[in-house]
């Protein structure tokens, strides 16, 4: 990647959620994977009887690549002034855009609401799985019952991740001392950033959007919001990223100034999704409304 790529990683990553999603590099448009079900029966046997005849169960699916990304047109003479710096806080401004769009897309995603032009994000994924704790029947404040039942459903073995906004985070935290609860804690990984916990779920909280409303708000139905739990891997949930203008991942380059005025322009593109590949790797909380949590 050259420097413009490497400065558009580096703002991504600034989002603890883009940080975390493997990106597997994929050839052609997508994927067609069997989604794990339920698993085939074993058992005992004695001896001349033959094992009893079991078949585990999947389902087939597909996930597409999308095209992201934007252009970037600069003025000639703003970089005449104030030099080729300029450019490059445009770019970083798109890259931050960028960042929150695709916080938005990695929950709200819909790919059929938005005209194939997007991938489906968790909470439509989670729909197909039947991964869905209702908090409360039709609203209330968060039950730290159904937060550890959340994460009870991961698959074993894997390293759960809690993906909730930063006041669904607050809640959580501040449940510490109103229950009394001490399943909250707080780490720094390999990279020196602290990261908070709860039991075995790392924190993974969404951002707010250019006018600072939550991407994962109380807007849901009776004003509520939901929680994601979600374990990350080849076989579980993973991203996908394929190749553009012949390398995988983020493509950044200049393009010549055109006729169409005096502009220095660069275009930033990604070729991108995300797969569901096992049923229990995705765990949607929700009808949780903005109010201190409970045991």
């Amino acid at each position: 990647a050259n420097a413009q790529a490497l400065d558009v990683i580096v703002e991504l990553a600034n989002s603890p959620l883009f940080g975390m999603v493997p990106q597997a590099e994929t050839i052609g448009g997508g994927v067609f994977f069997n989604r794990q079900g339920e698993l085939p029966e074993s058992g005992f046997r004695a001896i001349n009887e033959d094992f009893d005849d079991s078949q585990g169960s999947t389902d087939p699916q597909s996930a597409a690549m999308k095209e992201f990304g934007g252009s970037v047109k600069t003025d000639v003479g703003l970089i005449e002034m104030y030099g080729r710096a300029e450019h490059g806080n445009q770019i970083n401004m798109k890259a931050q855009g960028m960042r929150i769009d695709y916080e938005r897309c990695f929950i709200h995603g819909s790919e059929s609401a938005e005209g194939g032009r997007s991938f489906n994000g968790v909470k439509h994924l989670v729909r197909d799985s039947g991964q869905e704790i209702a908090n409360h029947a039709t609203a209330g404040p968060l039950s730290m019952k159904a937060l550890q039942e959340g994460l009870d459903e991961m698959p074993p073995g894997v390293r759960p991740y809690i993906v909730c906004s930063k006041a669904m985070r607050r809640i959580i935290t501040r449940s510490e001392v109103s229950n009394s609860i001490s399943n909250v804690d707080r780490t720094v990984d390999q990279y020196g950033v602290q990261r908070t916990t709860y039991g075995e779920g790392i924190f993974l909280p969404t951002d707010v959007d250019a006018k600072r409303n939550q991407i994962q708000d109380f807007d849901e139905a009776n004003s509520t919001a939901s929680i994601y739990i979600v374990a990350f891997g080849d076989t579980y949930l993973t991203g996908m990223q394929g190749a553009v203008r012949g390398q995988y991942g983020i493509a950044v380059y200049d393009l010549p100034e055109g006729s169409a005025g005096p502009f220095v322009m660069t275009r930033i593109r990604w070729r991108l999704g995300l797969a569901l590949k096992h049923s229990r790797a995705v765990v949607r909380i929700k009808n949780i409304t903005n109010a201190e949590a409970v045991a």
